[in-house]
């Protein structure tokens, strides 16, 4: 069967499962798995294996990954020897296929590697990956039969140790050189908060199998680092023995963007409190927003006019459309009248100006401020 093993080619699912074999008996040649008797990962290779492959082939890549190893494989119907071998992660049918390729039986004195120095050469090939990789193992599996929140709560409490997590990880958190992170508790990195236990949650939600969920983790500086990951588990007889995936600092996206809504916040309460009716249309006169004084001062509903015509109730018509109309960074001055819900109408002293928004659009600002002592 040694023999046989060379040149086998593997085509394996984003799941594990296996699609494509050129070994007769392990599976059929076309890319769609039968229904039934599907075989994985686990039927063929031994766990660091599989956990090594999934890894591999869950990288961040658009098109394709290439790579060479020692594959460790441990199946009733091709034995239990080690083999080296070609991987290949290429994008087809909307998800990223494993080809594995067998170049040859290991030579004798790599066939004699323990199972620690198995554990060394993964970590030796994750630790080349680019992409941060992490995972999780459970000394104290996790029991998934019971509620998602008692799920959670064993996640963060259950005996866990860092496990095969490389380089370009431990680098997201500035850990010093000397540190090695796979010894770390993993709740100094990744504690228990409610933004973190909402985070399993979402994992939970889609079978262990998720992308891009957000996680706030903890710097070496103890200060808070967003991480986006994508997650995979290892699951057996209805207990989640570990956890893996990759990650993404977006701390800097992040911080920007809870700034922006910060600085938006502000500008509303701002906005609020003003008495003036301030509103943005485009050149069609379409409402894009208003304050409350919107409603105060016309007596109509923001909400029912946001993404409706305007020049129905207020004329902007000329200034948006007509031979005066405004262009960028000018500003005009008017007196103008607005039609209320009673049929009557007000008049305003009307402030217009017009800017470029980050689309290069024409958006246009005006300031209404009643017109004292007038008369319907």
């Amino acid at each position: 069967m040694k023999r046989d093993i060379k040149g086998a080619v593997f085509v394996f699912s984003e799941n594990g499962a296996l699609v494509f074999s050129s070994q007769e008996g392990l599976g059929k040649p076309n890319l769609r798995a039968c229904e039934e008797n599907i075989l994985c990962m686990a039927d063929i290779f031994d766990e660091p294996t599989v956990s090594m492959l999934l890894n591999y082939q869950n990288q961040d890549a658009s098109d394709a990954l290439e790579g060479r190893c020692i594959l460790s494989l441990q199946s009733d119907a091709l034995g239990c020897f080690k083999v080296e071998a070609e991987l290949c992660v290429r994008r087809a049918q909307q998800q990223a296929l494993l080809f594995i390729t067998v170049l040859d039986v290991a030579d004798a004195q790599q066939v004699e590697f323990t199972r620690e120095d198995d554990f060394i050469v993964l970590s030796d090939i994750i630790n080349t990956f680019a992409i941060p990789t992490w995972c999780i193992e459970f000394r104290e599996f996790v029991d998934i039969s019971v509620t998602d929140r008692e799920i959670v709560r064993q996640i963060f409490l259950n005996d866990s140790c860092w496990r095969l997590c490389n380089k370009a990880f431990a680098q997201l958190y500035d850990l010093p050189d000397n540190l090695d992170f796979n010894q770390q508790p993993v709740s100094s990195f990744f504690p228990r908060t409610p933004e973190n236990e909402q985070f399993m949650l979402e994992v939970i939600e889609n079978d262990f199998e998720v992308d891009n969920a957000l996680s706030i983790d903890t710097h070496h500086d103890g200060s808070a680092l967003y991480i986006e990951n994508c997650v995979r588990a290892h699951i057996e007889n209805g207990k989640l023995l570990r956890l893996w995936g990759t990650a993404r600092d977006v701390t800097r996206e992040k911080r920007t963007e809870n700034r922006l809504i910060h600085k938006e916040t502000e500008v509303r309460e701002v906005l609020s409190s003003i008495p003036d009716v301030i509103l943005v249309v485009n050149r069609l006169g379409v409402l894009q927003g208003a304050n409350p004084a919107f409603e105060n001062q016309f007596g109509w509903n923001v909400d029912d006019w946001l993404g409706k015509d305007v020049n129905e109730i207020i004329n902007l018509k000329g200034y948006l459309r007509g031979r005066s109309r405004l262009k960028a960074d000018q500003q005009i001055r008017f007196t103008g009248k607005v039609a209320v819900p009673d049929l009557s109408e007000r008049q305003f002293d009307v402030s217009l100006s017009c800017f470029l928004d980050e689309m290069d659009e024409e958006r246009f600002v005006g300031v209404f401020r009643p017109v004292k002592n007038w008369n319907d």
